[in-house]
């Protein structure tokens, strides 16, 4: 029976096995020379075909299926200890990656919180390119990339109010006339407050204030300036999105334990 039509060259082939796939076949007697000498005429060529395939090693399994089931049975996996490198690595990037977001947002502004977290999503792509060949590490992966959205999501919205929590003072604020600004061709009002010390500011967050000129509301405050006042007390200030981050790191945290608990368990069971 002759090769099958569109097969590339034997020699195209051989070519195109990857280095853990040469090293699988050495081992079991068939390195490179030996093959390439077996596929110098067509029967020879099939044998060698059917010899990679026995050996899990034919080059045309995709590599994203390898990261969400692992290696084939034949196939010689990364070590698992690459597995628990891989989380560790991941983890502290991810904390640090939100420990900057957090503080531009906060120290900077907006604009750089943004830039901060458009390149910690695009990491996530670059993140999963290097995802180890160990079994079901990819799905454990993708369980965390929903949550690490959020993660960016919510720190990018909200770390103003998360600082104010935790350094802000609770005041009484009289609401100031409001200022006013176009924006997409439309009249925009921005509430504004006088603290108790005089200093007037703009509010963060607009509640309708527009028509509330004279009367008090209960708002937090920086005493740094870092960020500007918040309606609201601080003890709930900014409570649900820290729920809600909160839920989303412990099950970024929960995926890569039970990633690293089942690498550990087969470098035991090695």
């Amino acid at each position: 029976m002759a090769e099958r039509e569109g097969d590339p060259p034997i020699d195209a082939f051989l070519d195109s096995l990857s280095a853990s796939n040469r090293r699988t076949l050495s081992e079991a007697g068939f390195d490179m020379a030996r093959l390439r000498e077996l596929g110098a005429t067509e029967a020879g060529a099939r044998q060698v075909r059917h010899i990679v395939t026995e050996f899990g090693a034919a080059p045309g399994r995709r590599a994203a299926v390898r990261r969400l089931a692992g290696p084939a049975p034949s196939e010689i996996p990364d070590p698992p200890s690459r597995a628990v490198g891989f989380w560790l690595l991941y983890l502290l990037t991810a904390a640090v990656v939100l420990l900057v977001l957090f503080a531009s947002t906060v120290l900077v502004g907006e604009l750089l919180g943004v830039v901060v977290a458009v390149l910690g999503f695009a990491g996530l792509f670059f993140a999963w390119a290097a995802v180890p060949s160990v079994p079901w590490t990819g799905v454990a992966f993708l369980v965390t990339v929903p949550a690490m959205i959020v993660l960016l999501a919510t720190t990018l919205l909200y770390a103003p109010d998360w600082y104010l929590s935790v350094k802000g003072r609770d005041a009484v604020a009289t609401l100031e006339p409001p200022q006013y600004r176009w924006e997409h061709g439309a009249r925009v009002a921005t509430c504004r407050v006088r603290l108790p010390d005089g200093s007037v500011h703009g509010i963060r967050a607009d509640a309708g204030c527009a028509g509330a000129a004279g009367t008090t509301r209960a708002v937090v405050y920086a005493p740094d300036g870092r960020v500007g006042p918040a309606f609201g007390h601080r003890r709930g200030l900014g409570a649900t999105s820290r729920d809600v981050a909160a839920g989303a790191a412990a099950l970024t945290m929960l995926a890569a334990a039970a990633a690293m608990a089942g690498a550990s368990r087969r470098r035991g069971g090695r």
